[in-house]
């Protein structure tokens, strides 16, 4: 059993900010990779995902997560989320994606999304109308005719 300093029992979860505040960002992965598998088909049935994101960055600054412009960036994508139509939540998950990066690593499927949130984010303009590469393309492995 891992021990503090003091040589008693250290706390659940291991104790370290960064990795308790890690642990509860990385529960926003999963609905994530939901939503834009298959180019975003599962977009409209992502539900009650701004409550999930709320408590997220909650517990998150709760273990400790440093203030940083991207935890910031999650707090205010809390706002409206649910009620976002589709191209905005489309553009708001990249930025939520670019956000969480930041903080944690993400896995493949949701890199170029959060690579194009992050530009979007700099440059203050939306990017996401392009569309995504085949991996996340509602067409994925189908040839098209010429």
């Amino acid at each position: 059993m891992p021990r503090e300093e003091g040589g008693g029992p250290a706390p659940p979860g291991g104790g370290q900010p960064a990795v308790e505040a890690a642990r509860h960002l990385s529960a926003l992965v999963p609905p994530l990779r939901f939503a834009v598998r298959d180019g975003f088909a599962a977009l409209p049935r992502l539900s009650a995902f701004e409550e999930l994101l709320r408590g997220a960055v909650a517990r998150a600054r709760a273990a400790g997560a440093p203030d940083s412009a991207a935890l910031r960036g999650l707090a205010a994508a809390t706002e409206g989320f649910d009620q976002l139509a589709g191209p905005e939540k489309r553009r708001a998950l990249a930025r939520i994606a670019g956000d969480l990066s930041a903080l944690i690593p993400v896995p493949g499927e949701l890199r170029e999304l959060a690579a194009r949130g992050r530009v979007e984010a700099r440059a203050g303009v939306s990017i996401s109308a392009r569309p995504l590469s085949p991996a996340l393309s509602p067409h994925r492995g189908e040839r098209r005719g010429i």
